[in-house]
């Protein structure tokens, strides 16, 4: 965040339980708004208490992430994630999100964008690795002309 330059415009989606924006819009980044998202970031994004939004079923939802990021009109997306692409379900529980509605998410929000946003994927490894989650994110930045990048959290549980 601190590497942005004041033309650069940019903004925040969190999503756990809904897909939320910090801004309606791409804000520049001046030293205020770096400093606000900063303070947004580290006070207000709580994954334990986030709602999904009303009519939208939560869970860790790549798909309303990606849809509220391309609303932004967005140039560049980074993507950071644990992998966990799920849906609540009406019983209980969670179910995964299939790859193919998550790449069609981002094809449709690429058709709304004068020029394509490129995707990049940031698979943040806090618990153990699954085969076919970092798959799907490979193939989402691959899709999307980004680059796919694996870190390890430090003391992660394997």
């Amino acid at each position: 965040m601190q590497s942005l330059l004041p033309q650069t415009r940019f903004g925040i989606v969190r999503w756990s339980g809904g897909a939320y924006s910090w801004k309606p819009e791409l804000v520049p980044a001046t030293e205020e708004n770096k400093q606000a998202a900063i303070a947004h970031i580290q006070n207000d994004v709580d994954y334990k208490t986030a709602k999904p939004k009303r009519g939208d079923r939560g869970g860790t939802r790549h798909d309303l992430a990606l849809a509220e990021a391309f609303s932004l009109k967005p140039e560049t997306i980074y993507m950071l994630t644990d992998g966990n692409a799920t849906e609540s379900q009406p019983g209980g529980g969670l179910s995964p999100i299939p790859p193919e509605d998550i790449f069609k998410v981002a094809e449709a929000g690429q058709k709304t964008l004068p020029k394509r946003a490129k995707v990049h994927v940031i698979y943040y490894l806090n618990g153990k690795e699954k085969a076919d989650e970092r798959q799907m994110l490979k193939n989402l930045s691959a899709r999307n002309s980004g680059q796919f990048r694996r870190v390890e959290a430090n003391g992660r549980r394997q």
